[in-house]
């Protein structure tokens, strides 16, 4: 397997990642019901990215084969980012050095148990916040006890579907009036597709959209929506910061299928003071697209 990665000197998109201290949760809502779902059988497949310790947090990954997890590429690196303002006026970042994280230092977390990080690859097209933010992992001995994620026929998925986004971060309402606990533990919400884009400059290299994005809707006001219905689900949810590399799963019949890896939020404030971050926006790489890529890197 060749280790491949893409210099990520490119300016960023506004899907930074990542904004937020935690994954955001309905203002009117328990931890627990998240913390429930994250701990169903049928996400057991998301793990975590950490130090040898366990006490750290890196970001979260999906286990794909028993050998093998699946993560956000930009999780494995470190940034350094400089301001730079667009013709618009508007700022963004973008990067001013990158730097891979030392794998030896890094361990995957499933069940308590850790794994050595032992090969990579890359998506040859990634940047930092354009082209395929993935990066399989091959790990030093297989995973036991836990179930590899559905992944071989990921369907495209129709606007206005309902998926559940599966991390290890934090929570928070969304708020930001209650915090909850800080411990590294699955959690998951739900959220309903509203769209999909291109990463910034894919268009212009004839490539297809392959970024799924989903947005926090209120369980009141509608009009905080910026896409889709505007019908906040039962555990609709925001990720954050830990669950960059988790899963997005599409419940059906025959089972949750994985269709996205967790990229990044996008975070827009319209002067609304009780807003909070509703109307907030994350994304996915979409797997429909690369699953080609993934079948090969096997």
């Amino acid at each position: 397997m060749k280790n491949r990665i893409g210099l990520a000197l490119l300016v960023l998109s506004l899907l930074i990642p990542y904004s937020g201290l935690g994954g955001y949760i309905r203002h009117d809502a328990t931890a627990d019901a998240y913390e429930a779902l994250g701990a169903q059988p049928e996400l057991q497949s998301v793990g975590w990215i950490g130090d040898k310790q366990g006490v750290t947090l890196l970001g979260s990954c999906v286990l794909v084969d028993s050998l093998h997890v699946l993560t956000a590429a930009h999780n494995l690196f470190e940034y350094k980012f400089q301001k730079h303002r667009l013709a618009n006026g508007e700022e963004v970042e973008k990067v001013a050095e990158e730097r891979m994280l030392p794998l030896g230092f890094l361990r995957v977390w499933f069940n308590q148990k850790n794994y050595e990080i032992v090969d990579w690859t890359c998506h040859p097209d990634y940047r930092l916040g354009t082209g395929p933010d993935l990066m399989l992992l091959k790990l030093n001995k297989s995973v036991k006890n836990t179930r590899p994620a559905q992944w071989g026929n990921s369907p495209t998925l129709p606007k206005g579907a309902k998926t559940v986004w599966c991390g290890y971060s934090p929570l928070m309402d969304a708020n930001f009036k209650r915090t909850f606990g800080t411990e590294i533990k699955r959690r998951a919400g739900e959220n309903r597709i509203d769209s999909s884009m291109a990463y910034l400059g894919w268009l212009n290299w004839g490539k297809p959209s392959a970024l799924l994005l989903a947005d926090m809707d209120h369980p009141e006001f509608k009009s905080m929506s910026r896409t889709g219905s505007g019908e906040a689900l039962p555990l609709e949810y925001l990720s954050s910061s830990g669950d960059s590399g988790g899963g997005v799963f599409f419940p059906d019949s025959n089972g949750w299928k994985l269709i996205g890896i967790i990229h990044a939020n996008r975070i827009r404030r319209d002067g609304i003071p009780f807003q909070g971050l509703y109307g907030a926006e994350m994304t996915c790489t979409e797997l429909a697209p690369f699953s080609h890529w993934l079948s090969g890197a096997l």
